[in-house]
């Protein structure tokens, strides 16, 4: 049984890599009841809440405030979203074909960098061209780069190095219960 199936709803911290505070958190599991959205109610003041949803699956009646959510979606609910001012992230970035013409027409928020182009990041030059030429894109144009699956301290320093924005991974942070700021 996965740790996921152990503990219910999974909470992973997202962190700047620029003062190591946490940003926010991303919920590690579709969701499928509305524990999700009530358990964001609870985070701390100016959090952000990285979510993978269908659309209509959030409602009004949380009173979520959309500076602080931000969602993971397919295609065709970005604009269902983008209507009701909240940001957008598109999720693992670089993990299959993605056009980059898609990603002109969506503009997002955020950019997620797979956790595959992160994974000994350290010891591969493609991949760190790779993620600077992301991160200069970035810069151009508004869009803050997150990456996933930061599992070493040599991936860490080698994503500062290149500017990332935000990072998230087991060495940052394991998914928990809660919103601790266990980094803060």
């Amino acid at each position: 049984m996965d740790i996921q199936a152990q503990a219910g709803i999974l909470y992973q911290p997202i962190v700047s890599l620029v003062d190591g505070k946490i940003f926010g958190y991303e919920a590690l599991s579709r969701i499928t009841d509305e524990k999700f959205l009530q358990n964001a109610t609870m985070m701390a003041p100016r959090k952000k809440f990285f979510l993978n949803v269908e659309p209509n699956a959030v409602h009004d009646e949380y009173k979520l405030n959309p500076s602080n959510v931000i969602f993971e979606v397919a295609l065709k609910a970005i604009d269902h979203y983008k209507k009701q001012n909240f940001p957008i992230a598109i999720d693992d970035v670089g993990a299959v074909f993605l056009g980059l013409n898609i990603i002109a027409s969506i503009k997002p928020n955020y950019i997620k960098i797979d956790m595959n182009l992160i994974k000994d990041i350290d010891d591969d030059e493609i991949k760190q061209l790779l993620c600077k030429a992301m991160v200069d894109f970035g810069k151009n144009h508004d869009i803050k780069l997150i990456a996933k699956g930061i599992e070493t301290e040599e991936e860490l320093k080698t994503l500062v190095k290149l500017k990332v924005d935000y990072g998230q991974g087991y060495y940052l942070g394991i998914p928990q219960e809660t919103f601790e700021d266990r980094l803060a």
